[in-house]
């Protein structure tokens, strides 16, 4: 069982995400970004997530970074919009390795000015990955590479097994098992290996947890390759909790695959959860987020680059 603290309260600002909008009020528990008087400064989206996590207990906090968008370029900017400090970053953690979540690594590590804990599945360096369009047009993905971003500062930790963050504050998933049956995971990606094409399982998916005192499980996803519902099963076996009060992230309901079937199902066990926050991001899509919002009314937050949620 893994042994992770109860805190406090969680406060969580989306960094990268593919939606923003300036015009969203603030509600119970989540503050919208708000551009300071005579400004010209807005915040940039992209296909692609990263979040800033902060965990309070006391007078004890601990922050890291759950991924880094997709160019670099949205990340630095919106870092400094945000007027993020980022020497209070202990450690950044990676979902997996797709280029959505690791194209600003680069550039983020650079800008932390600090040699910083990066913490991974093994297999978020495979390569090379292949995303098979159509099951006919192959189109090979950018890999992560291991020497670019140890010398931007990246001291690289590997773990298949759930790993504890920051004094045991937070922690990681680690690999994730297939147990449902209608979560199908990406039908169209592959290894190349010796020339043929092997299916790509995307074991190196994982999400971050917290245990929030008198709550329950915060389960906060990346992308959810590997089903939200088997992430959400995963974050109860291994702490031992199994009320869960939030989700957020990419929950991967998007695409025609998905929507045929997972979407339904996926929204049905949500639903049986009685999960009192969920904030769908990235790669949920836009009829995943529509149909969440219309089946879980009084859970449902639309998230927009900049929102920061107090949990």
């Amino acid at each position: 069982m893994l042994n992770l603290k109860e805190i406090d309260g969680l406060e969580i600002t989306t960094l990268i995400d593919n939606y923003s909008d300036l015009l969203l009020a603030d509600q119970k528990g989540v503050k919208r970004f708000k551009a300071k008087k005579g400004s010209r400064a807005a915040l940039l989206a992209e296909h692609g997530l990263s979040l800033l996590i902060q965990a309070v207990r006391g007078e004890e906090r601990h922050t890291i970074i759950l991924d880094a968008g997709w160019t670099g370029k949205a990340i630095a900017y919106n870092l400094k919009v945000l007027e993020i400090n980022l020497a209070e970053v202990e450690t950044i953690v990676l979902s997996h390795g797709h280029m959505d979540h690791f194209g600003g690594l680069e550039r983020l590590l650079v800008l932390t000015a600090k040699k910083i804990p990066l913490v991974c599945h093994p297999d978020a360096f495979l390569s090379p990955r292949v995303n098979l369009l159509h099951g006919v047009t192959k189109v090979t993905l950018p890999s992560l590479e291991r020497e670019k971003i140890i010398s931007a500062g990246a001291v690289i930790t590997e773990s298949k097994e759930p790993y504890l963050l920051e004094n045991a504050f937070l922690a990681t998933t680690g690999e994730i098992p297939r147990l449902t049956t209608f979560e199908k995971g990406n039908l169209n990606m592959y290894l190349e290996k010796e020339g043929k094409l092997v299916e790509d399982l995307i074991l190196d998916d994982q999400s971050v947890i917290a245990n929030v005192g008198n709550k329950g499980l915060v389960v906060i996803s990346g992308c959810a390759h590997a089903g939200i519902i088997n992430t959400i099963r995963r974050a109860q076996e291994i702490t031992g909790q199994e009320k869960v009060y939030a989700l957020l992230g990419g929950l991967h309901l998007s695409g025609a695959p998905n929507l045929a079937y997972v979407l339904e199902q996926t929204v049905k066990e949500l639903k049986a959860s009685r999960i009192a926050k969920i904030i769908p991001m990235h790669c949920t899509g836009w009829q995943g987020t529509h149909f969440l919002a219309e089946a879980m009314p009084e859970a449902f937050v639309l998230n927009s680059i900049g929102s920061t949620y107090y949990l």
